[in-house]
């Protein structure tokens, strides 16, 4: 079968579900509480592989611990038939996310722990690459080195294979760093990224204007995602639009651009239109906001909804 790598984070997510976010230094109850998979590489494998199955081998290129958490992690990739030979493993703790959700909103705290740490030589990158049509990057993986280096060494490799690259680059590093990911749009087919950090990527008010002339500059497919309101694709200078169904008690709102990543990801290989990828992308998440487990999902019933 074709053969998809994900590089980036492996987390448990630990997650609170609360009726509203108290002010600074006040208290809130917790209704409920669970652990999960998390990390945006982790749950984009998972999606990719148990959608794709039919089809394509996903692989993560990522580093966890020993720990507890880390069996979770490895547990929930095999459950979807993730190729685990690309992770690596540290006596360090598995990166952990503590998220809090509140009023259709989450918030989030980050520590990063084994992630980081990643550290590959040029035969493994290219090992990783090698019969690879397709590699998909999440950009928390760019923040620092040496996971930061590795993740360079692949994407030279990749574009020196001519395998399309996508990413997308979360909201840490388009705050933090927003020059790298600039530094190699040349190199990408794919830029997935949520509505603010659209707004601070392109830094200018007609925002959308600059990312539709960016998909003809460099010939790639440029996607936003924008909540409760859909998502909009730009290629080589058109413009295509998605609505989506408001849902009025969403379950799991962690990773639904993830989930979208996938789903869209998943139809761009397969051919289908950018509308076609871009509605696919929204059932996606709207299935993980339903709180849909995972392995319930199909490509065969997703793709009967178009």
């Amino acid at each position: 079968m074709a053969k998809i790598v994900v590089v980036g984070d492996a987390n448990v997510d630990y997650v609170l579900d609360l009726d509203y976010y108290p002010e600074l230094g006040e208290d809130s109850i917790v209704n409920s509480f669970r652990k999960q998979l998390g990390g945006s590489a982790a749950i984009t494998a998972t999606y990719l592989s148990q959608l794709g199955s039919k089809d394509y081998d996903v692989y993560l290129v990522s580093c966890i611990g020993y720990d507890e958490d880390s069996e979770l992690v490895l547990e929930e990739l095999r459950k979807h038939g993730v190729r685990l030979d690309y992770i690596h493993r540290l006596n360090i703790p598995t990166g952990k996310v503590f998220v809090v959700q509140a009023e259709d909103e989450r918030t989030m705290f980050s520590y990063r722990g084994a992630n980081k740490y990643l550290i590959l030589d040029e035969d493994e990158a290219e090992r990783i690459v090698e019969e690879s049509i397709h590699v998909y990057v999440s950009g928390y993986a760019l923040l620092e080195d040496p996971q930061k280096k590795s993740v360079l060494k692949i994407l030279d490799k990749a574009w020196s294979h001519e395998i399309s690259i996508s990413l997308d680059p979360g909201p840490l590093i388009v705050r933090e760093n927003p020059d790298i990911i600039k530094g190699i749009y040349g190199l990408l087919k794919v830029l997935l990224m949520n509505l603010d950090e659209a707004r601070l990527l392109a830094d200018r008010h007609d925002f959308l204007e600059y990312f539709q002339n960016l998909s003809m500059d460099y010939n790639m497919t440029v996607v936003i995602k924008m909540g409760k309101e859909g998502a909009v694709g730009f290629h080589k200078g058109f413009s295509y639009w998605c609505t989506t169904v408001r849902i009025d008690q969403p379950v799991n709102i962690v990773g639904a651009g993830d989930a979208f990543n996938a789903g869209f990801i998943l139809a761009y290989l397969k051919g289908y239109s950018i509308n076609e990828a871009l509605m696919i992308g929204c059932r996606v998440a709207k299935e993980r906001i339903k709180g849909r487990p995972l392995s319930e999902l199909s490509w065969d019933k997703i793709a009967r909804s178009l």
